[in-house]
Formats: C-alpha cells, sequence, structure tokens
C-alpha cells in the first residue's frame, strides 16, 4: 500500500471485538512503521501504551461516541494510557511528533473519582479515572491532536517541556484537568478547542508563548476550581473565544481565569471574548464571579469582552498581597455594575487597573488618580511650626488612595502627577508670611522638611490670607505624601469647599 497513507494497525491483530488489544498496539508499534490507521468502532485496552518513537501518528476514521461511524479507544488500565517516553527523558530530548487524528480516547475503567462540576454531575458525567493520563508527554512535544476526543481522564493531555504543540478541533469532555503543561512547554497552539464539563480546561506552569484561538469553553470549573489557571506565564494570547458558565447550579466559580495565584504572570493578552455567563442564582448569586482574578500580574491586558458582564460579579478581581496587579482594560461598552467600577479588590495587593471606555460620547479614560480632598472645619496652625493639613473628607478619589484620618496620600501607582492646593486662613496682621509645600514619606504630623514648595507669601495688609500653587512631580508607587502649612505666626485655617487638595495622574 502507499507508505504516505499508513499501516492499517488491523495487520497486527488489532479489531474492535471487545478484548483487550493493548499488546496488538504495542506489537505495531515495535514494528518500525510510525503511522497507523485504526478501524471503526470500539477498541478495547487495558495497558499503557508505551511509544518511544519519534513521529508516530494513530489516524482514525472519527471522532465521537457512535461505534459505528467513530475510531474510539477505550483505555480500562490505570496511569498513563498513552505514554511518550519516560521520566528519564533528558531535557527536551523525548519522543516528538506524536499524532492523534479523529480518534476518541475514553477512560472506561472502574477507578473512579468525582467531578466537582456541577453541569457533569447534574448529566450523570461527574467521574474522572483516578490517577489516569489520556496523553502523557516526557520532554518530547511537538504534539498534534486533530479532530479528537479526549474524555474522562484525571489529565487529558499532561507535558512537561513539551513545546510547540498544536491542538486543532480538539474536544475535552468531563476531565479533572483538560490540559496540563509545565516547564517551558512553550509556543502552545489551541485552536477550535470545545471543552465541556472540565473542572479545570487548562493549567500551565512556568510557560511562554501559549495562543488559545477561537475556542468554545462550555460549563467549564466548579465552586472550588478555575477553568484556566496559568503560574509564571510570559507572553500568552487568548483571542476569539467563547467562555460559558456552569448554568443555574446553586455553584459559584471564583473566577473563569486565574492569573499568578503561585508565580508572577506578565504580557497575557485576551483579546475578543464571549462572555455567554447565565443569570444570576436566585437573581442574586452570579454563576461565576470574576472573568479574571489576579493574584500576581503585570500587563495584564482585557481588549473587548462582550456577553453578559452583568452576570458576573464584577469583570476583573484582585486577590492576595501582591505589589505587582496591573491590569489594562479596552471596552466598548459602558459599565454594567452599580458601584461604576470593573473591579473588586478582595486582597491586600496594590491592585491597579486602567480602563479606556468607548462610547457614543467617545473615549473615557477611568482607573487614574483623580482626588480632590477637603477640610470639613476650621484648623488650628501654631506658628512656626509645619503643620499638617487636616483633610479630612474627599469629594472624589477614583482609586480610594487618601487616607482622610491621617491626612495622607498613598501613591498606587510610579508615575507623574500634579498637585494643585488653595488654603484660605482667618484675618492675619499685616507682614505675616505663610509658606504651603508638600512632605513626601514624613511619618510625624508636624515639623519636617519639605519635599517641594507650592507657594510662599507675606500678607502686606491685615485681612484675611490666602497660598495656593500647583506643581508637577514624579513619584513612586507606596510613596506617602501630605500637604502642610507654615506660619510665621498663629493663624486659623478656613474649613469647607475653599481650602482643598486636588491629585491628578498625568
Amino acid at each position: 500500500m502507499d507508505d504516505t497513507l499508513g499501516v492499517y494497525i488491523s495487520q497486527y491483530g488489532v479489531k474492535p471485538n471487545g478484548e483487550d488489544q493493548s499488546a496488538n498496539i504495542n506489537l505495531a508499534l515495535a514494528s518500525g512503521n510510525t503511522k497507523f490507521i485504526f478501524p471503526k468502532g470500539t477498541i478495547r485496552v487495558d495497558r499503557k501504551i508505551q511509544i518511544n518513537n519519534r513521529a508516530v501518528e494513530f489516524i482514525g476514521h472519527n471522532n465521537g461516541r457512535s461505534q459505528e461511524n467513530a475510531t474510539i479507544l477505550e483505555f480500562y488500565g490505570e496511569g498513563e494510557f498513552i505514554c511518550l517516553g519516560d521520566s528519564s527523558n533528558p531535557s527536551f530530548s523525548g519522543q516528538q511528533g506524536f499524532t492523534l487524528r479523529q480518534i476518541t480516547l475514553f477512560y472506561k475503567g472502574q477507578r473512579r473519582g468525582n467531578l466537582k462540576n456541577p453541569f457533569a454531575v447534574s448529566a450523570s458525567n461527574g467521574w474522572y479515572g483516578t490517577g489516569t493520563y489520556g496523553i502523557r508527554d516526557w520532554r518530547g512535544g511537538g504534539i498534534k491532536l486533530i479532530d479528537a476526543q479526549i474524555e474522562h481522564f484525571e489529565y487529558g493531555v499532561w507535558g512537561t517541556q513539551s513545546d510547540i504543540n498544536r491542538f486543532n478541533n480538539l474536544q475535552l469532555f468531563y476531565n479533572k484537568c483538560a490540559i496540563y503543561m509545565e516547564e517551558r512547554s512553550d509556543q502552545f497552539l489551541g485552536e477550535g478547542l470545545y471543552t465541556f464539563g472540565n473542572d479545570n480546561t487548562i493549567t500551565m506552569v512556568n510557560c511562554t508563548g501559549g495562543r488559545f484561538l477561537n475556542c468554545q469553553f462550555v460549563k467549564e470549573g466548579s465552586q472550588g476550581t478555575y477553568p484556566v489557571e496559568l503560574n509564571g506565564c510570559f507572553s500568552m494570547l487568548f483571542a476569539g473565544n467563547w467562555y460559558e458558565s456552569t448554568g443555574n447550579y446553586g455553584a459559584t466559580v471564583p473566577a473563569y481565569i486565574r492569573l499568578g495565584a503561585s508565580s508572577e504572570c506578565r504580557n497575557i493578552v485576551i483579546r475578543s471574548s464571549t462572555l455567554a455567563i447565565g443569570d444570576k442564582i436566585n437573581g442574586t448569586v452570579p454563576q461565576v464571579n470574576y472573568f479574571v482574578e489576579v493574584v500576581t500580574g503585570r500587563s495584564i491586558v482585557i481588549d473587548e469582552a462582550g456577553g453578559y458582564l452583568r452576570n458576573l460579579k464584577k469583570l476583573v478581581g484582585f486577590s492576595g498581597g501582591a505589589l505587582i496587579q496591573d491590569v489594562y482594560i479596552k471596552l466598548a461598552n459602558t459599565v454594567p455594575y452599580s458601584d461604576g467600577k470593573y473591579h473588586d479588590e478582595n486582597g491586600t495587593g496594590k491592585a491597579a487597573i486602567f480602563i479606556e471606555q468607548y462610547d457614543e460620547n467617545g473615549k473615557t479614560v477611568m482607573g487614574l488618580t483623580r482626588i480632590k480632598a477637603q477640610a470639613g472645619s476650621a484648623q488650628r496652625v501654631t506658628g512656626s511650626l509645619w503643620t499638617r493639613i487636616a483633610l479630612d473628607k474627599s469629594a472624589f478619589d477614583e482609586l480610594g488612595e487618601f487616607d482622610n484620618v491621617n491626612y495622607q496620600w498613598t501613591a498606587k501607582h510610579t508615575g507623574y502627577y500634579r498637585i494643585t492646593s488653595l488654603q484660605m486662613t482667618g484675618v492675619q496682621q499685616a507682614g505675616n508670611r505663610l509658606q504651603l509645600a508638600l512632605f513626601l514619606n514624613t511619618g510625624d504630623s508636624t515639623g519636617g522638611t519639605p519635599w517641594t514648595f507650592l507657594d510662599d507669601r507675606t500678607s502686606p495688609v491685615a485681612g484675611g490670607g490666602a497660598v495656593s500653587g500647583s506643581v508637577e512631580v514624579k513619584v513612586n508607587a507606596g510613596s506617602k505624601m501630605d500637604l502642610r502649612m507654615l506660619s510665621a505666626n498663629d493663624t486659623t485655617l478656613l474649613g469647607g469647599s475653599t481650602n482643598y487638595l486636588i491629585i491628578t495622574r498625568i
């Protein structure tokens, strides 16, 4: 026959007759041939299929559950179903180039654990093979899974140093973890994936350059598991994907995508997403709290997300206490949340969010420092002593950065800021000198050395006094700044809206 088509594996005795075919499949692999065509029907396999050659191809007739039209390999064994190399393989020296095309891998054994996914449980598919791997790759990579299906494994596909993989039109159903890649399993491409009822769809650890394009993630996750988990990953792209909630089963998925729970993620771009998030449970409890949860992440970009954003608690949630939590959002719709914010801060980290919102009125930039702090009442200032001005009310504070108890601003972001203030006093004697200055990172509320001056003037005649000024400065994230006055003589600062401090990021 034409070698380019492959060898019919039935030549080695492989048949869909209900008997264990693992020995015959391993016999075929030992023959030296690498490209095998499997027959239609259900083929039982009780033991691991060990692949120790490169560029092995398994080709079927169709994937799916119908025995008449599909090639189905049912696994009744333990551990790995298809194993590429083993743990002794040196770095990036495994069995590269395995291809699975138009074949279903299905666990049918009795060593089963329980899935948490509420839809899977409701559909009587809430189980997986404990300790099983549909495909396990030890440092090979170059895997091609095309028009295939993997179902009911603890790990559908598992790889370490498994790079340059290409999964096209792959279906992943009812797995505890559908795709797990770690330790430089880089340049991954998943295109047109269809996933359904998995506890965890994708986990990637210390990987770079992954892309998930035009995928459908349907009814994924559970109350205790995230559909997508990235840790220590860089330069990843999710584009044109559909994200659907599990359904109204009384369980809330914490977030569809979680970033940096154990190590920092950077340059993660999530673009052109459709959020098919169902109505809230009993009208109040979200099926999914957040689209993206950031624990530790830098340069996280969400560029257009449509669908039912209103059914989320918020688009973004921040958790943990990391100093690096930066998210940039670009949307062509209005804020669907009652408090006007796209995010919640659930931890103690430096949550930073920058938003460009486009609507019929043009572009609105949100997430920048905009503060107007005011004095609620008059304040006595002792002569010849720098005194912190008691700005105990905020007309607005976009990011919640101003402390109205200690009268300090703590910068969330490193950047350039314009700082403006007007302070009016009661009656001054002629010749009294007033100075207005900013103090940086000073703990004491009186005294100290000014960081930069806003004004310095002497009253030419007796009467009400005032000092004002504006300055542009660079401030580092975490810096604390307050406003102080020095008067040659005792004086009184007026209260109310006439005395204010305005801080704006530029």
